[in-house]
């Protein structure tokens, strides 16, 4: 029974292997280069051949084709537009199907496990349905489903995704990357504990920093196939400026929320923990008060890669090339084919937008960094996965925004509202009374390595080794500056030793102690400012 069942496995892989080499060799070979103009002229249709047989193989080579179509460092950018109409949309599953995922997962069929629970969807996708449900009366929940045709042919479409490659103008090593970096990204988005560990992320994120919000996860009613979250009613950011659709709220409008986008997105690339990789028209539910990411692409973000992304953004949009190469080197985990620094300093040096043949032709600074990450590839570097999605996100955002308000550089805006959020908390800290002493701590340890630097600094003078010329004062007035700088810097630092030994010795000091502590403080500080004045 077991060999017969084995046969007829390997019979169905050679029909399935057969069908997709059959289609894709109605493909026919890859398109030349683009034009210089980056125009398609009507003989080449190529990329719309490969949409096709994509979306007809199935919701797996489905799936591939939109990551593709987000690689805008691999295929020409007219190939990714292409690709990127695949459509994310699939057949129900039918009821016995999920039934019986219901009994192996959760132990029982739906309606043993909810309240109420409707067999058919609400949406279809190519890799999951939803299903509106109540766990109780008044707690309307979405459950999400892998649809269980995807997972029962996940390993064997994975392993003919490799056919596509003589179809794609792409080398045989970047091509197996993709398909690595595109198959461990599957696995996450089909694995829904993770999910539900992605989105309570999120949440917390967004409690602290407000950026995006996520829906709240039942995790006893999830399995690795089923997510069930609360129901969050919004409006899809696909559906938002639809003609046809009956508004039972003030209408949104379409600047203010494509600036909102891409500053939530910011937030979270500079701020969060962790960060959506993809706008799908039904991946945003716009609310009054926030926007509701339930898409299901993420990436982690550690604090060193924010502070490091930040730094890049800037450079980028402060028109530094080489800040930007600096970045884009130091995240570049190998060198392909022996890519120099200088040729990629070059590259990112001369790239300009909209004189760039493959690109959208607009100067703003999403397409920058798009056109810096086709230049990092043309040059032979390749970048690690993590900044990998990172790119793809901006791709993903900048075709959301661009649908939006065409032409309008809203990423720059959105960046200017972030670096004014961050500077707004920097000042904060500096004159909240709760933050003075984490302050203070940062001052008394700059003093106590104070006399270290400075025997360093006269012993380089000593031997002749300080490039930097020391003028020491010789009049009296400059003596009198001298002394009173001195003075200055020990008030300075007799008032820190001050509040940090009041920290020590009332470690929970009350309303009445910090007021008189704030008092004293603020009296000393005019009494600083007055003598530095007089200086």
């Amino acid at each position: 029974m077991a060999k017969a069942v084995g046969a007829g496995s390997a019979q169905t892989s050679r029909g399935r292997r057969h069908d997709v080499e059959e289609r894709l060799r109605q493909i026919g070979v890859p398109a030349h280069a683009a034009p210089p103009s980056g125009r398609l002229v009507p003989e080449e249709r190529h990329g719309a051949r490969l949409r096709a047989a994509l979306e007809s193989l199935g919701p797996v080579f489905a799936s591939f084709g939109l990551y593709l179509g987000s690689r805008l460092d691999l295929l020409p950018r007219r190939d990714c537009q292409e690709l990127g109409r695949i459509r994310d949309v699939g057949f129900p599953a039918p009821p016995s199907d999920l039934v019986q995922l219901f009994r192996r997962e959760l132990g029982a069929p739906p309606p043993q496990r909810f309240f109420s629970f409707q067999m058919a969807p609400i949406n279809v996708r190519l890799l999951f349905q939803d299903h509106a449900a109540w766990l109780a009366p008044g707690a309307p929940i979405v459950v999400r489903v892998v649809r269980p045709d995807v997972a029962q042919g996940l390993e064997r479409d994975l392993t003919m995704l490799s056919a596509v490659e003589p179809y794609v103008a792409v080398s045989p090593d970047r091509f197996q990357a993709a398909l690595v970096d595109f198959s461990l990204a599957l696995r996450r988005r089909l694995d829904q504990r993770g999910q539900a560990d992605a989105l309570q992320q999120l949440a917390e994120d967004w409690r602290t920093i407000g950026a995006f919000d996520a829906p709240f996860c039942y995790r006893d009613h999830s399995s690795v196939s089923v997510l069930t979250v609360a129901r969050v009613e919004g409006v899809a950011l696909g559906d938002a400026f639809s003609h046809s659709r009956v508004w039972t709220a003030p209408p949104f409008e379409r600047e203010p929320v494509a600036r909102q986008l891409c500053a939530a997105w910011l937030r979270q690339a500079i701020e969060g923990r962790i960060v959506p990789c993809a706008f799908g028209p039904q991946d945003v539910l716009l609310l009054p008060d926030r926007m509701v990411y339930v898409g299901s692409q993420f990436e982690t973000q550690t604090s060193d890669g924010r502070v490091r992304f930040l730094g890049y953004i800037n450079a980028a949009a402060a028109d530094d090339p080489d800040g930007a190469c600096e970045w884009v080197m130091a995240e570049c985990e190998a060198r392909r084919n022996g890519g120099a620094e200088e040729e990629l300093r070059r590259r990112f040096r001369q790239a300009v937008p909209f004189r760039d043949g493959e690109s959208s032709g607009e100067d703003n600074l999403a397409e920058h960094l798009l056109v810096h990450w086709r230049a990092t590839a043309e040059a032979g570097w390749r970048l690690r996965p993590h900044l990998l999605q990172l790119y793809r996100a901006v791709h993903a955002l900048s075709v959301r925004a661009d649908a939006l308000v065409p032409g309008k550089d809203v990423l720059t805006l959105a960046l200017q509202d972030a670096r004014l959020r961050i500077g707004l908390h920097e000042a904060r800290q500096l004159v909240n009374p709760l933050g003075v002493p984490a302050t203070l701590d940062t001052l008394l340890a700059n003093m106590v390595t104070l006399p270290q630097k400075l025997d360093e600094v006269l012993t380089l003078a000593a031997e002749g080794r300080l490039r930097v010329k020391l003028h020491m004062p010789t009049s009296e007035e400059q003596r009198r500056v001298r002394n009173g700088t001195v003075a200055l810097v020990a008030a300075l630092s007799v008032l820190a030793g001050l509040a940090f030994l009041f920290r020590v010795v009332v470690p929970a000091p009350g309303a009445g102690a910090e007021r008189i502590g704030a008092l004293v403080l603020l009296i000393a500080g005019f009494w600083l400012l007055k003598a530095a004045r007089d200086l």
